[in-house]
């Protein structure tokens, strides 16, 4: 079981690089909100008395910053933090990596290096996404209202730190979907793995905590076969992901925010498990 020690530490990091990924975006935050008050305080805002025509041109001025938000936000930060995430994970695939050569004398992370670029670039895109729809919305929205019920200034800024800070919407769907996202990668990469080796046996490991769901709760600690870990996208259970397939079950494991991995184990390793489990 020494090699799963490998896995223990992985274990002990990832919590760290969520935290400074949810850091980063706070800082990001305030450096976003500093520029969303030096835009409104561009426009012509006086409240109930502002014309016809400064309102128009006022959505008009709004329609173009909308445009180029996710620009404003990532030089605000985003770009720094998605660059910091993505080498995390990279920190993540070199425990993976010393794993694998534990676990087989036919690993050749050589051969596994197209899966990392490729998973580290999906990540982006998706954090990209979110963070389009997720600020996109909320700052969007928030200043198109402004402008149509002819909000003064410090009432358009109330707004946005409203939505930037106190609510806090963006920042909680972006982390979360970090969060996901470097257990996403470890799991991709383990299973690609798995596949390139022929291993057939998994290991249902991660981190407890007081809302791990009953499907975790059933398999932490224990040893699957392949064959039974495909049977399970055929299960109902609360948080699943919609459309869990026997392919995606190994990305997936208990479904949204799961803190859990299937790790690919040699089958000595499985029958020495399996035997403690009894």
């Amino acid at each position: 079981m020494d090699e799963l020690k490998i896995i223990d530490e992985l274990e002990q990091q990832q919590p760290e690089w969520e935290a400074a990924f949810l850091a980063a975006l706070v800082v990001m935050n305030s450096e976003l909100l500093n520029r969303l008050y030096a835009f409104i305080d561009g426009l012509v805002l006086k409240g109930r008395s502002t014309a016809s025509a400064e309102a128009m041109a006022n959505m008009m001025a709004v329609n173009t910053y909308r445009s180029s938000l996710l620009s404003q936000i990532l030089e605000a930060g985003l770009a720094g933090a998605m660059t910091e995430l993505t080498g995390n994970m990279g920190k993540g695939a070199g425990y993976l990596i010393e794993y694998f050569r534990q676990v087989s004398p036919d690993f050749n992370p050589v051969a596994y290096e197209s899966v990392l670029s490729s998973v580290a670039a999906q990540t982006r895109n998706m954090l990209l996404a979110t963070v389009d729809a997720t600020y996109g919305r909320a700052i969007g929205e928030a200043l198109t209202m402004g402008v149509i019920n002819r909000a003064t200034v410090d009432e358009m800024r109330e707004m946005m730190r409203r939505s930037l800070v106190r609510d806090g919407l963006p920042v909680r769907s972006v982390s979360r979907l970090a969060s996901d996202s470097l257990y996403q990668f470890t799991r991709g990469y383990s299973q690609a793995v798995a596949e390139g080796l022929n291993l057939k046996h998994y290991y249902y490991m991660g981190t407890q905590i007081e809302s791990t769901r009953s499907f975790c709760k059933a398999r932490y600690g224990k040893v699957f076969t392949s064959a039974e870990v495909e049977s399970w996208p055929d299960l109902h259970w609360s948080g699943k992901i919609p459309g869990t397939t026997k392919v995606s079950i190994y990305w997936y494991c208990g479904g949204y925010n799961c803190r859990h991995r299937l790790m690919p184990v040699s089958k000595r390793l499985y029958d020495q498990l399996k035997q403690q489990e009894n």
